[in-house]
């Protein structure tokens, strides 16, 4: 892993990997193949939390780089 300069850069590299995180959930939630409702119930219910936790990232990268603007 390359040394972060910042933590711009840190906070890039969390949301990248929580976009990717999320795209795979999504990807097996739609799985045809995929037996069980019961799986099928709990990889959305993840897959709800792991979207919000994403969106709460990217909401405060936003608001850290405009306050640091000001």
């Amino acid at each position: 892993m390359r040394k972060m300069k910042n933590s711009e850069d840190l906070a890039k590299a969390v949301i990248s990997v929580a976009r990717k995180f999320v795209s795979e959930l999504k990807r097996m939630c739609e799985n045809p193949s995929l037996k069980g409702n019961l799986l099928k119930e709990r990889l959305r219910r993840k897959l709800k939390e792991f979207e919000s936790i994403l969106d709460f990232l990217e909401f405060t990268r936003k608001l850290t780089r405009k306050s640091r603007k000001t």
